[in-house]
């Protein structure tokens, strides 16, 4: 919260204005109770830069009435509009979630892409929401990742039409969208937007979540306006190997330089890339590693290998609120959250450390962003310390006793002294930490997976928990030589992701304990410090957990 700014505890009609959410070009956001009907909303407040400025206040008022009248799933509603001494502000729905902008920025610094299945997800939404606009004669101009925004109950919804020309008034030529977003022909003059402008914009959109890189990039605004009209986008293919031909060719028609070569709608677009992507992306598998670009393509040579994410956008998403959001409307955000986010300086636009990468930035902003990542990963680690300390679940006294007299009711189900482990046959080294499990075949072979099994033995020698390699065969039967299967907690976003494991095989994501999961085997909780390996169910070694690595041989 911004306690100098001036509009905080006032009430603006029915609607009292309690905290900054964001600030944009033009006008201020912020979070806002309607004390009439007690529910959340979002009140968007023209900057006091502009109220005087006639084509502001226009550009501010197309807003509100280009989408009041709206009823659509994936639109924010806007709920009312006024003017009160010279204010000008209109009331929003309020959504609890980030916007698309900031969840891509942290599947950049995972490493990971989206899922497929999720950007057809958001595809389908942000299409659904343009062709409904476009058919009530509105282009939204502005489409970019920053206007999606991605809510915990799983809603996606377009917002932002500050921007949004009605075909019938048209509009001036001197404003147009974000320039890594911006289509050819709103680059010559925005008062040439189509509907197929917006498209376009979604095309870079979809483009930008397959491969972690948008097609087009430079720290010169004007000159990465040029990009969009003079040169032609890359095949996504090329950060991608995992997209195939049918996918470029997707591509290729959505981001052509004539609206009149591109699809004609959103739900068109969006079906062939869903029909390219059947074809071309297998939906379990992870993404290989992906090859570094040849020189010259600054933007895009800085781009890490990427895998797909186990992670869920719903996932991810709770993960994304829970760690930046208020548990309550009027609470400050939790430590290292960023909520609210505050202005981007000039010469770090919106997200740029996924776009640029610190190179783009120079020797100073280079510095900067290392300070500022430091901050980031420090407070990210005294926040999560209590929580990475206790796997699982932190068990209360009750708890234990309760554990124990269950333990003592059970038989015995491992007797007598540990067996001599293997010390031949096929080689496998496993790593793990409190959040995920690795095992990584380096017997030369490949070898079947369903016959091993995993369990976490109690000081007394009785089974706790039990994984049984099925749940990776189901996926694939064979643990190809060289690869990693992998257990991943989902209540983490951050894994342990050693570097022997980069080129993972299969990833099988589990649930914590609280859950009522029994699959979790190697970490220390109900008294444990060994687990054991089994093939065939014959024990062929035990592991220590305290020490987070261990050998194997399987016959």
């Amino acid at each position: 919260m911004n306690v100098n700014d001036p509009l905080i505890g006032i009430q603006l009609a029915n609607f009292r204005v309690e905290r900054v959410l964001g600030r944009g070009g033009m006008a201020t956001v912020y979070y806002g109770w309607d004390v009439t009907l007690e529910r959340p909303v979002a009140i968007k407040v023209i900057d006091a830069r502009y109220r005087d400025n006639p084509d502001y206040t226009r550009r501010f008022l197309n807003e509100a009435q280009a989408v009041a009248a709206f009823r659509h799933e994936n639109i924010l509603q806007v709920h009312y509009a006024d003017e009160e001494d010279g204010l000008y502000y209109f009331v929003m729905e309020y959504v609890l979630g980030p916007d698309l902008d900031q969840l891509l920025e942290t599947y950049t610094l995972a490493g990971e892409l989206m899922h497929p299945q999720d950007v057809l997800r958001i595809g389908r939404a942000m299409a659904a929401a343009l062709d409904y606009a476009h058919a009530r004669g509105v282009i939204h101009r502005d489409v970019k990742p920053a206007n999606v925004m991605v809510a915990e109950d799983g809603r996606i919804a377009l917002t932002d039409f500050g921007l949004a020309m009605n075909i019938d008034l048209g509009t001036s030529g001197d404003v147009f969208g974000s320039p890594h977003y911006i289509s050819p022909e709103q680059v010559r003059s925005s008062a040439e937007a189509v509907p197929e402008s917006d498209l376009y914009a979604l095309g870079v959109m979809l483009y930008e979540m397959l491969t972690g890189s948008v097609p087009f990039d430079d720290e010169n605004p004007v000159t990465l306006a040029s990009l969009h009209v003079n040169e032609t986008a890359a095949p996504p293919s090329r950060a991608n190997p995992d997209l195939g031909k049918t996918v470029d060719e997707v591509f290729a028609r959505a981001l052509a330089k004539s609206p009149e070569e591109r699809y004609r709608s959103g739900q068109e677009l969006v079906g062939a890339l869903e029909a390219a992507l059947g074809e071309s992306v297998d939906p379990v598998r992870p993404a290989p590693t992906l090859p570094e670009l040849p020189d010259g393509e600054e933007g895009e040579a800085v781009l890490e290998a990427r895998r797909i994410s186990r992670i869920t956008l719903d996932e991810r998403t709770a993960q994304y609120v829970a760690e930046n959001y208020p548990v309550n409307p009027g609470e400050p955000p939790r430590v290292g959250g960023n909520l609210p986010r505050p202005p981007s300086p000039g010469w770090l636009p919106a997200g740029a450390l996924r776009r640029f990468g610190p190179w783009a930035l120079g020797s100073g902003g280079c510095l900067i962003l290392i300070v500022i990542l430091g901050m980031t990963v420090l407070l990210s680690a005294a926040a999560n310390l209590g929580e990475r300390s206790t796997p699982g679940r932190v068990q209360e006294p009750t708890e234990t006793a309760e554990l124990e007299a269950e333990l003592t009711s059970r038989p015995a189900e491992v007797e007598g002294p540990p067996p001599t482990p293997l010390e031949e046959g096929d080689f496998h080294e496993a790593y793990w930490d409190d959040t995920s499990f690795y095992l990584k075949n380096l017997s030369g072979n490949d070898r079947p997976i369903a016959p091993i099994a995993f369990e976490r033995l109690h000081n007394n020698g009785r089974v706790l928990d039990r994984f049984e390699g099925r749940n990776w065969s189901e996926f694939y039967p064979t643990h190809e030589e060289g690869l990693c299967v992998v257990i991943e907690i989902i209540n983490y976003v951050d894994h342990l992701d050693p570097p022997e494991c980069r080129n993972r095989h299969v990833i099988t994501r589990t649930p914590t304990l609280e859950e009522g999961e029994d699959t979790i085997f190697w970490t220390d909780e109900g008294g444990s410090k060994v687990f054991r390996v089994l093939w065939q169910d014959v024990e062929v070694a035990r592991c220590e957990i305290d020490k987070g690595y261990c050998e194997i041989y399987l016959p």
